[in-house]
């Protein structure tokens, strides 16, 4: 008879082996092991259950169990467990085939497997929910689904439910729930109940709405069972639910009013989650002045929930800060910065000096260079910003630098004004007052010579006469000496 059996399984085996080619090819490359037989199946005096591994088994580290209701019915207990496959055969370099066969073992139950796999720092859990032997059975309940998960206000959960000699849709999902922020219940447990629906095969699902159940943001250990038609209810699965349904609250702190060069701080960082607290994700963007389209912030502008970016263009700057909960719930909150202009300022320099005397006096030929220097405005304005000369209200230049020759210019005073304006148009002015001298006039030197002239004509004819007169003397003294001479002889 033994050797029957074992000749059925090697049959069994080759056609399972042949069948599963196909299989492997729609396995992650991230599975370790799968369970093949279904959900639900019935043994009668022995146990074979069968499954694909993906990795060699000899290099895994495998353990399983098999469980059945305790005695209160609420819990599983142990009754066979093995640290090794009965057998495995090799598919391909890739996969293998193993069983789990437990020959004449001759119990009745609600039976629950548990297959673990471990290798290189990878574990995988698989369940099967089978009956076993003669007899009315238990319901049981093998969720698909991580142990813990998180929630916003509602999630359909994935489940295998086997309920003997009953429909499956004529049973209920028991809740049972209390808040564990600790892990472990701080009240007393919560009794509700869940519809279960059809998906396919032996998979049904439920439904844990937090809003139905009256639940708010926290941590809550959930006890999970299915009661079929004769109210029989299964051992109890426990999950832990994470609830996060309120969108996080933003605060911040900031200072709405700048200057040009000043920087923009925005401190959210007194946000948070509620229950969750400070567990958030956080987006800005910026809408410059200039711009009309919101762009996303360099990540050298913000560190986590703090921005700090130095501007340097005056106008309306509109920062948008968006705060994501673990759940995804957003949240997203504007503010406007004014930033105001700086206005430009500047010197006046005269050949190089800034002049001590609000009046300079020029001589009527001279030639001086005005500058405007010790320019100061914002780091943006400051390659933009305009110049002026005026004199007399006139314009005479738009450059930096302004020469003047006074010989263009009537003597007397003439005002000079210097404008800057930056791209803003705030002005800053400076005045100077030049007095420019005469120079000498035609007739004045006319004159000069004139006076000139006749002094030398005065000298001339004085010098003329008074030589004249010295000759005419001589002339007399020698008429007298020939008449004198003339006498004697």
């Amino acid at each position: 008879m033994v050797k029957a059996k074992r000749a059925y399984l090697l049959v069994l085996m080759f056609l399972f082996m042949h069948v599963s080619v196909d299989h492997s090819q729609a396995n992650s490359n991230t599975d370790l092991i799968s369970i093949e037989t279904s959900h639900g199946v019935h043994f009668n005096e022995s146990i074979l259950i069968e499954g694909y591994a993906f990795v060699r088994p000899a290099v895994m580290n495998i353990t399983w169990s098999i469980y059945q209701p305790s005695s209160s019915g609420d819990t599983w207990e142990e009754f066979e467990s093995g640290n090794l496959f009965s057998t495995v055969i090799p598919l391909s370099s890739e996969q293998w085939t193993w069983m789990i066969e437990l020959v004449n073992l001759n119990i009745s139950c609600t039976c629950l497997l548990k297959i673990t796999a471990e290798h290189q720092g990878n574990e995988q859990i698989e369940q099967l929910a089978f009956f076993s032997g003669p007899g009315a059975k238990v319901p049981a309940l093998v969720l698909d689904s991580d142990p813990e998960i998180r929630m916003a206000t509602s999630i359909e959960i994935s489940s295998y439910p086997i309920v003997h000699e009953f429909d499956t849709n004529e049973s209920v999902i028991s809740l049972n729930w209390c808040e564990a922020p600790t892990g472990a219940c701080s009240e007393n447990m919560t009794e509700s109940y869940a519809n279960v629906s059809y998906i396919g095969g032996a998979e049904f699902s439920f439904v844990i709405d937090a809003v139905n159940l009256g639940l708010s943001d926290g941590i809550y250990l959930f006890m999970i069972s299915i009661i079929d038609a004769a109210l029989r209810s299964s051992p109890s699965v426990s999950l832990e639910v994470s609830i996060d349904m309120n969108s996080p609250v933003i605060i911040m702190d900031y200072n709405g009013d700048l200057e040009e060069d000043e920087m923009i701080v925005i401190d959210a960082s007194g946000s948070s989650d509620g229950f969750w607290q400070h567990d958030l994700q956080v987006n800005w963007y910026i809408l410059s002045p200039q711009s009309t389209q919101l762009v996303g912030a360099s990540t050298d502008d913000y560190e986590g929930l703090v921005f700090a970016k130095n501007v340097s263009t005056s106008g309306i700057w509109q920062i948008t800060v968006e705060v994501i909960d673990a759940m995804g719930n957003r949240e997203s909150e504007v503010v406007s910065i004014n930033v105001s202009n700086t206005p430009p300022s500047g010197s006046m320099t005269v050949n190089g000096i800034i002049p001590d005397q609000s009046i300079q006096v020029m001589q009527h030929d001279d030639i001086w260079t005005f500058t405007a220097a010790d320019l100061v405005d914002s780091s943006s304005d400051l390659s933009l910003i305009e110049f002026v000369w005026y004199v007399n209200e006139e314009v005479e230049s738009k450059d930096q630098v302004y020469v003047l020759n006074s010989s263009n210019f009537s003597s007397g005073v003439h005002q000079i004004q210097l404008v800057i304006t930056d791209d803003d148009g705030d002005q800053h002015s400076i005045n100077l007052t030049i007095e420019i001298q005469s120079a000498p006039s035609i007739e004045s030197s006319k004159n000069t010579t004139y006076v000139l002239l006749l002094i030398s004509s005065i000298i001339l004819i004085f010098g003329i006469f008074t030589w004249r007169m010295r000759g005419r003397k001589n002339d007399s003294s020698l008429v007298k000496w020939n008449e004198d001479s003339r006498k004697d002889r």
